[in-house]
């Protein structure tokens, strides 16, 4: 227990024991041995006041245990773990047919893990982009404890909008946009 902890304890214990005070008499007090007559008037009696030595608590510290970090790093490992360009692609994109001025894109994907000891999770952006540099609609990448080497495929979508001059983006404008991989230990 903390030095402060103790001190609130002790003074804690004094003024519950000043509050209450020990009664005297018969009447279930803490002082049997004593002489029933006290100065007090009335029945009931007054208020004893107690006093109690509460001996300093040590400052030494010997014995208290310690904490030590561990002196050696964790062992290094020895697979290859790859960056993330390349391990997103896009498989497929489909533009749906638009309804008033609104079209979905189907953003299709595959995701493999280039690291031969770590797994990885994947977390981006995909993009329809149009020639000029337009961005027309996003989706997102989002695959947690690919095994090394695995692959999985998964898919997006976004939506798109459409107005006088600007028509459904193309299947060939969907791209990859940026991926964050994050390598974590396998599971199996």
């Amino acid at each position: 227990m903390k030095l402060r902890h103790a001190r609130a304890v002790a003074v804690f214990a004094l003024v519950v024991v000043a509050l209450t005070g020990a009664r005297r008499g018969g009447d279930g007090g803490c002082d049997d041995d004593h002489d029933s007559s006290g100065s007090s008037g009335g029945s009931g009696g007054g208020v004893d006041v107690v006093e109690t030595t509460i001996p300093p608590l040590p400052t030494d510290t010997a014995g208290v245990p310690t904490y030590e970090a561990p002196t050696t790093a964790p062992p290094a490992r020895k697979g290859k773990v790859t960056p993330v360009k390349g391990e997103v692609r896009i498989v497929d994109c489909v533009v749906e047919k638009p309804v008033d001025s609104t079209g979905i894109i189907t953003f299709k994907y595959e995701v493999t893990n280039g690291n031969s000891d770590m797994a990885a999770n994947y977390v981006g952006r995909l993009m329809s982009v149009d020639p000029d540099g337009t961005l027309r609609a996003n989706g997102q990448v989002v695959q947690y404890q690919i095994e090394p080497g695995g692959s999985w495929q998964g898919e997006s979508k976004g939506s798109y909008g459409i107005g006088p001059g600007v028509k459904a983006p193309s299947a060939k404008s969907c791209k990859v946009g940026e991926v964050t991989k994050t390598n974590v230990p396998a599971t199996g």
